[in-house]
């Protein structure tokens, strides 16, 4: 109160309200859930603030909130229905046995007295619009997650996300494309896929290798909620990775790859080989069979020193003789003999490796030249024979022819 001390008085009075934002009660909020489809789910929101603010629902991409085939005016809550938002919001695709899904969401603003921005309002559609994997257009399935997006009476974002994801149940896979679309915003990508046991594939069954080889064995699986993976032997031991083992295991979404390499196979190491996949719902295995193989060969080569062989061949005068190599005693050094004129022709096998042989004259080195200096001992003897009976006839006709 402001006063003036006057005759008569004077004042004036003015009244402070001390306004107070509102803000969200984490306490008494709904947070990320994950329900089954054609089960009910509750959605709370409760803030603070002076004035008391209330609490308004409206769906992200702008279409109305349907209960009972009514439009509602939801304030305090939301309520969804127990449908299916398959029989809401969707056509089936006929063609093809996964879902493509648009995203629907709803907004929760929190505000008081203050009239907001209609800027607060306009809020970006994140959704997808993508075609049937059978090619139909039409398909138009919507995935009912709630995004809730709180924003204050001065219109500046409190970044508090709640999201629910209403996970479709006996639906295998659910292709959303994601990636360089612009309608989609990363941070808020939410897939829901049903509940689903784990189920396997095994790419090969039978796997063969040979001692002292490294073989790989491949396994994928498919869980709703994840599942948890290893391998086994058969006998049931569980496989650590380590200096023989390396067990590796990447998720893409509730898909799971796994393989075991085995280093070095041994004896001991064929036999079965198990592949485990366990989540809530319930557990499978795959058996993998490790043979032996024969190892593949090695041929080695062997190269052999052919020996010379002698075809044909004569010396001059005398009879035909073969070869004798040991008179060779080294490479390039030969018997001293005297060696004749002679007449040769032979063929010979050369080595693959090292100089070739040599060539021996055959009448300085065979064994007919040994032969040839025996019977020329005798032919001289009779040559000498010959000439002494010459001179031994002369002699004697010169006597008879003596003086007379």
């Amino acid at each position: 109160m402001c006063q003036v001390n006057t005759d008569p008085m004077r004042s004036r009075q003015g009244y402070l309200q001390v306004v107070v934002p509102p803000s969200i009660i984490d306490k008494e909020t709904s947070s990320d859930m994950v329900v089954l489809e054609s089960t009910n789910v509750s959605l709370t929101c409760k803030a603070t603030g002076y004035p008391e603010p209330y609490v308004m629902w409206r769906r992200e991409d702008g279409e109305d909130i349907r209960y009972n085939g009514e439009n509602e005016f939801v304030i305090g809550g939301v309520y969804i229905p127990p449908k299916s938002p398959r029989e809401i919001y969707s056509r089936h695709c006929q063609t093809a046995e996964s879902l493509v899904l648009q995203y629907s969401s709803y907004s929760m603003f929190v505000f008081g007295d203050y009239n907001l921005p209609n800027a607060a309002w306009d809020n970006d559609e994140y959704g997808v619009l993508v075609n049937c994997p059978g090619g139909d257009p039409a398909v138009d399935v919507a995935q009912a997650f709630v995004y809730l997006k709180f924003f204050q009476n001065n219109n500046v974002p409190n970044n508090r996300n709640v999201f629910l994801d209403l996970v479709f149940s006996n639906v295998r896979e659910l292709n959303v494309i994601k990636a360089g679309d612009p309608l989609v915003d990363p941070s808020l990508h939410h897939v829901g896929v049903g509940n689903v046991p784990p189920m396997l594939s095994i790419p090969n069954q039978l796997e063969g290798a040979y001692v002292g080889q490294d073989v790989t064995l491949e396994c994928r699986t498919e869980a709703f909620p994840t599942s948890i993976n290893y391998w086994t032997t058969e006998r049931g031991d569980m496989i650590i990775s380590g200096d023989k083992y390396e067990a590796v295991s990447m998720d893409n979404g509730y898909k799971k790859y796994m393989m075991l390499k085995i280093r070095r196979v041994t004896k001991i190491d064929f036999g079965s080989y198990k592949c485990v996949a366990k989540n809530s719902l319930g557990e499978t295995d795959g058996v993998i069979k490790l043979e032996e193989i024969p190892a593949p060969t090695t041929v080695k080569t062997t190269t052999h020193l052919a020996t010379p062989v002698a075809k044909k061949g004569n010396s001059r005068g005398s009879t035909k003789g073969t070869l004798n190599d040991n008179r060779v005693n080294s490479v390039g050094k030969a018997d001293d003999s005297s060696i004749a004129d002679y007449d040769y022709d032979s063929e010979y096998t050369l080595p693959s490796n090292g100089p070739p042989p040599i060539q021996e004259p055959p009448g300085a080195f065979s064994g007919a030249s040994r032969n040839f200096s025996s019977g020329g001992v005798v032919v001289f003897c009779f040559f000498l024979s010959i000439l002494f009976f010459f001179f031994a006839s002369a002699a004697a006709a010169s006597s008879d022819e003596g003086p007379r």
